[in-house]
């Protein structure tokens, strides 16, 4: 069955009524977070809890469907017996799949799909980005990646020769107006060369040079990774660094040694699992509870033991997809895993995506959001 756009409402909710999911900091560096509250579409929300509530506040829809392609199946298996030439058939278990297409606005779905989860993340900051820098070469900062790799920053004064960003001090190499240069205790860090005297630079160009120097062969070389450096502009602006490996390793504590003015720079949190490959995937199979929190689900492990915090027995394996014809007539498909992603670029430049799912598992028809088999939940029954 193929329907547009315009006749359906579709709406993606977990399998727990206590988590949703959503992509945090869409576009550069987006990626999928377990959330305890719930919010729109538009704020990086991509399945919200199991609830009635979810099934009817606005901008908890997916936008700008321009179809929904659902197919009902069964999955059957050729019988035969010897001496018999007849061949019968039986039903295994229920198919159905189900293809969104929509416009592409933002990250969301990519993010969902196929980005690494579990990784730590700081966001720096500046006071006032198109107000001048009040550092001072010599300031210092060190980041540490996942996986050990440890690099200290520090300010370098272009205006009185200071060497340029990414440079490798050495014992009295330029960095500015200090006399004999850098310092033994400066030794091995990577330059972040700005205009310091005399304020030519502003704190956006601060952050500019900041994430050169992070990118850098001699800084963190990809192993921390920098969004895009936003224009100069009044007021505070932000980069957000995220580890390129997952990890609760990757939750580690940013030092100014030498306070770099203008810049505030907490520590990585959000790091999880043990950064060995578990959690580069994308949370295509929902989420689960480990015993402490909800967490998101790799695809390993058998799906009845996605469990609830308040039961065993009930599962959290998947997603479910609700579809609402204009009709009011409803139909929840549960446990559905997240099978496809494309995108294609339409000859007026415009850009769709494809998204889809399937689930073994028998779909819930109901006539309103009161109907409360739509959210009801799952048991290992279902499964």
């Amino acid at each position: 069955m193929y329907y547009l756009g315009k006749d359906v409402k579709v709406y993606l909710t977990t399998e727990t009524d206590d988590a949703s999911v959503q992509v945090a900091k869409i576009g550069d560096n987006a990626q999928p977070t377990v959330s305890l509250v719930d919010g729109t579409y538009a704020n990086g929300f991509f399945a919200h809890k199991l609830a009635a509530a979810s099934l009817t506040t606005a901008g908890y829809e997916v936008p700008d469907l321009t179809g929904v392609d659902l197919g009902l199946g069964a999955v059957d298996e050729d019988i035969s017996y010897i001496g018999k030439s007849a061949v019968m058939k039986a039903e295994i278990k229920k198919e159905t799949t189900i293809t969104l297409t929509k416009k592409k606005n933002n990250s969301v779905f990519d993010a969902v799909y196929c980005s690494p989860v579990g990784r730590a993340t700081s966001i720096f900051s500046t006071a006032d980005g198109d107000a001048a820098v009040t550092c001072a070469e010599s300031d210092e900062i060190t980041i540490l990646a996942t996986d050990g790799t440890s690099r200290t920053y520090t300010i370098t004064d272009t205006t009185e020769g200071g060497v340029a960003t990414g440079t490798v001090l050495t014992l009295s190499m330029d960095i500015g107006a200090t006399v004999g240069g850098a310092v033994a205790g400066q030794v091995g860090d990577i330059a972040v060369g700005i205009a310091v005297t005399g304020s030519a630079s502003t704190q956006s160009a601060l952050l500019t040079q900041l994430k050169l120097a992070i990118e850098h062969t001699n800084g963190h070389g990809g192993k921390i990774l920098v969004s895009a450096v936003p224009a100069a502009a009044d007021g505070a602006q932000t980069i957000t660094l995220t580890q390129a490996v997952s990890g609760a390793d990757g939750d580690s504590t940013v030092t100014q040694s030498v306070a770099i003015n203008d810049l505030t720079s907490p520590s990585f949190t959000g790091g999880t699992g043990v950064g060995t490959g578990d959690d580069d995937v994308g949370p295509r199979w929902g989420v689960y509870y480990d015993g402490a929190n909800y967490i998101f689900n790799n695809g390993r492990a058998d799906p009845e033991d996605a469990i609830d915090s308040s039961s065993a027995a009930t599962k959290t394996f998947g997603y479910r997809v609700h579809i609402r014809l204009n009709s009011g007539q409803w139909m929840s498909i549960p446990a559905c895993q997240m099978t496809e992603h494309t995108m294609s670029i339409n000859g007026d430049g415009t850009s769709d995506e494809t998204i889809g799912f399937t689930s073994y598992v028998t779909p819930k028809i109901g006539t309103g959001t009161g109907d409360g088999q739509l959210v009801a939940r799952l048991g290992a029954g279902d499964l």
